[in-house]
């Protein structure tokens, strides 16, 4: 009796094996491809990036620009197309603050709509960020910065929370939106950069940064 193996059984031996490997690969794949996804998420929904995230404060009268590292604020140039007080999204549209409020204009700039409505905006008090995921909205009525997170290149607005301005003896140089997650006001006396923390529905005071001014030569 012929006990050797035919062609049709060898070749459907290996076509298994081939089978078994490609769905072996194909699962690595996407499970790499899930951890990559879910590290870019975690690092873009909390605002942790791998290196310094650049913000601007308006102080005396104008727009001056920062990063932030860590629990570390240095001076810094401006972004090469970046505008302070407002962004830009990638299909042309754009979100600022204004004398309005926070208002979202369309590429061509023909639709403009009104976000959240608040009359006499001062832009020491309020903020964008650069990708437009976050703004900060001063309250008359409370006296506090509302915190507003941005989705869908401003098509969708929601409240997340409220910062209160400091307290005496200390008093407001600026406020400024830097990440999704990450919101800075900037306090004299003592002088302090506050960062608070943006949570889903929550904002919470989550350190101090100092401020580094390079040594002049």
């Amino acid at each position: 009796m012929d006990t050797e193996p035919t062609r049709d059984a060898q070749a459907g031996f290996f076509n298994s094996i081939t089978h078994k490997n490609l769905v072996r690969l194909l699962g690595i794949v996407v499970v790499c491809a899930l951890v990559i996804s879910g590290v870019w998420l975690y690092q873009t929904q909390s605002g942790k990036h791998a290196g310094p995230v650049s913000f601007s404060l308006y102080e005396n009268g104008a727009y001056r620009w920062y990063e932030l590292s860590q629990k570390s604020v240095s001076p810094a140039f401006i972004p090469e197309g970046a505008k302070a007080g407002s962004a830009v999204f990638p299909n042309g549209a754009s979100i600022s603050v204004t004398e309005e409020g926070l208002v979202w204009m369309s590429a061509e700039q023909k639709t403009k709509i009104v976000l959240v409505e608040r009359k006499g905006l001062a832009p020491d008090t309020s903020a964008v960020s650069l990708d437009g995921s976050t703004a900060v909205l001063y309250n008359e009525v409370t006296s506090a910065f509302d915190v507003f997170s941005v989705t869908y290149e401003g098509a969708y607005v929601s409240y997340a929370g409220s910062i209160p301005m400091p307290a005496l003896p200390s008093y407001l140089v600026a406020v400024g939106a830097v990440t999704p997650s990450t919101i800075v006001v900037r306090t004299g006396d003592p002088e302090s950069f506050l960062l608070y923390e943006v949570g889903t529905a929550s904002v919470r005071e989550s350190g101090t940064a100092s401020l580094q001014v390079p040594a002049s030569k």
